[in-house]
C-alpha cells in the first residue's frame, strides 16, 4: 500500500490528543495537524479508521487521508527544518 496523508480538525482538545498519538502509531507528523501514514497493507488503513471513527465527534471534528500513490523518494520537501520524528534514534 502507498503511503497516505491524515490531517484533522478536532475541536476537543482531549479528542485531539487522542487522534494525533493514534495517527503517530502509524507515521510522523509533518505539520501542526498533518501525518505521513507509513501503512504496510489495506487492512491496516481500514483498522486506523475504524479507530478514528470511535474518537472523533462527527458533528463538530473531521479527519481526511488521502492514499498517495507515489513512492516516498518522489516526494518534494522544501525548507531544511529537521522534523523531531525523523530523527533517529536508539532506545536502550
Amino acid at each position: 500500500m502507498p503511503f497516505a496523508l491524515a490531517m484533522y480538525d478536532i475541536a476537543s482538545d482531549r479528542r485531539r490528543a487522542r487522534v494525533s498519538e493514534l495517527l503517530a502509531d502509524s507515521g510522523p507528523r509533518v505539520q501542526l495537524s498533518v501525518f505521513e501514514l507509513e501503512l504496510a497493507r489495506h487492512r491496516d488503513l481500514t483498522m486506523l479508521c475504524d479507530r478514528l471513527t470511535g474518537i472523533i465527534d462527527h458533528h463538530h471534528d473531521q479527519v481526511r487521508i488521502y492514499t498517495v500513490p507515489t513512492l516516498r523518494e518522489d516526494r518534494i520537501i522544501l525548507g531544511n527544518r529537521v522534523l523531531q520524528e525523523r530523527l533517529p534514534y536508539l532506545i536502550v
